[in-house]
């Protein structure tokens, strides 16, 4: 059955059965404005600090279906939920999206309709991206001409980790690193879309990240 997995627990282990509801509140933009005396208009310094738009957290609201036979079993079954899920930090994933991740602060809400029905309501504020569930790995073995290597990514800014074999020298726009044989965390922000790297130096390198998306 199509669920929803809490951490390591799928909901469907707790007797919760998934409505099809799980429905995320728009992601509302960081904004930073001035008014300035005698200027028309404000200055916006949404993206000063950054250089790119940032995200406050967004709501997530999912809701299921608990039966039970008996007032007991309700109780049981109920303070379990409560017990594994209520004000935890977890990551959740959809059955019907399982490459993608939301972390989560949890609440959960019981509207209990009789003895043998309850709707269950677990809300969370979750972080503004869903992550990918595994890191994006490209890996290249590059000889002492020079290679250009590109990482595409989704919506959200992130750092790559660059691990390399040998020492190289590594450019991303105008910046130049030259590097040792280790794993490196560069001055380099992977953005929207394509990122290319132009190495050189005999070797193996492997660029590791983790994509994000709206």
């Amino acid at each position: 059955m199509t669920g929803i997995k809490f951490g390591n627990i799928h909901s469907d282990t707790l007797g919760l059965s998934w409505l099809g509801v799980f429905t995320l509140s728009p992601p509302t933009v960081v904004t930073k404005y001035v008014n300035i005396p005698g200027r028309n208009g404000s200055l916006d310094y949404s993206q000063a600090l950054t250089g790119y738009v940032v995200y406050e957290n967004r709501d997530i609201t999912m809701e299921f279906e608990l039966e039970t036979e008996s007032n007991d079993e309700y109780i049981e079954k109920i303070s379990k939920v409560m017990n594994l899920l209520h004000g935890q930090r977890m990551m959740v994933i959809e059955d019907i999206e399982p490459d993608y991740q939301w972390d989560c602060r949890l609440n959960v809400e019981d509207d209990r309709k009789s003895r043998r029905h309850s709707v269950v309501t677990i809300t969370g504020t979750a972080y503004p991206y869903k992550r990918k569930t595994a890191d994006t790995v490209v890996e290249e073995t590059v000889t002492g001409v020079t290679t250009e290597i590109t990482c595409d990514n989704l919506a959200e800014p992130v750092i790559p980790t660059i691990e390399t074999s040998a020492s190289m020298q590594i450019k991303f726009g105008s910046k130049i690193f030259n590097v040792q044989e280790g794993t490196h965390t560069l001055d380099i922000l992977f953005m929207a879309g394509e990122n290319v790297l132009t190495v050189t130096g005999p070797g193996t390198i492997k660029i590791t990240y983790r994509e994000g998306s709206l």
